[in-house]
């Protein structure tokens, strides 16, 4: 499968079956991923921007 750019990188899902250990890497995996994810979002969103603005925006989450 072709990367293309600014395409959010894909979670991997975790295990709906298995044992504790397994399902706890799986679920700690896609969490990572999650925010891995949302972090390059919002600093490819605030790239550009005025520090100040930035701020603001992220403090009104």
């Amino acid at each position: 499968m072709p990367i293309i750019a600014n395409t959010p990188p894909q979670r991997p899902e975790p295990p709906m079956a298995g044992d504790e250990r397994t399902q706890l890497t799986g679920f700690l995996d896609f969490q990572r991923a999650t925010t891995e994810r949302e972090h390059k979002a919002t600093f490819e969103a605030a790239r550009g921007r005025p520090f100040d603005e930035v701020a603001e925006s992220v403090a009104a989450r």
